[in-house]
């Protein structure tokens, strides 16, 4: 949903940006982060944002450490994970977008699990990539939920990124 609001933002002009955008709506990135690096070699961009929702395990039972994210906390931005090491450039850039539009953040760094950004900055000689979740209960099951706060934090944020992508490229 993230991307479609980006796509329709995009199109009636609420973002400006110099930059050819694409979109990919990747599959199979829960078994092998398969999706994505195809598309990523066969658009080979400057740039790379992966967007979805991430673990939200902040409820009784789950100890502290095993909590990647919480809900009511914001966008996630991935500083790193099982499948990538984000670029410290990118993840400044989308903080310092966080803050620019005073919208609440926070850190992902699990040991475990990966996103579609793992499998795109290994395409080719290497893509500048990163990640924006937004935190999910559930996730993974027939009924995933979200606090709707976050998802709209984390589309502005995303805006903001997609505007300033061209400093990083």
């Amino acid at each position: 949903m993230t991307v479609v609001s980006l796509l329709k933002a995009l199109h009636e002009g609420e973002i400006k940006t110099d930059m050819d955008v694409y979109a990919n709506f990747a599959t199979s990135e829960e078994v092998g982060l398969r999706g994505a690096g195809p598309a990523a070699f066969g658009i080979d961009p400057h740039v790379a944002i992966a967007f979805e929702g991430t673990i939200g395990s902040d409820f009784p039972g789950v100890p502290e450490d095993k909590r990647p994210c919480a809900q009511r906390k914001g966008p996630v931005i991935t500083i790193a994970d099982k499948s990538v090491l984000v670029p410290r450039r990118m993840v400044d850039l989308m903080t310092d977008c966080a803050k620019q539009t005073g919208v609440p953040y926070q850190y992902k760094m699990p040991i475990y699990g990966g996103t579609n950004a793992g499998s795109i900055h290994m395409s080719r000689a290497g893509i500048l990539a990163g990640c924006i979740a937004t935190p999910c209960r559930y996730i993974h099951s027939p009924n995933t939920t979200l606090y709707w706060p976050d998802f709209e934090n984390t589309l502005k944020l995303a805006k903001r990124v997609v505007e300033r992508a061209h400093e990083l490229a």
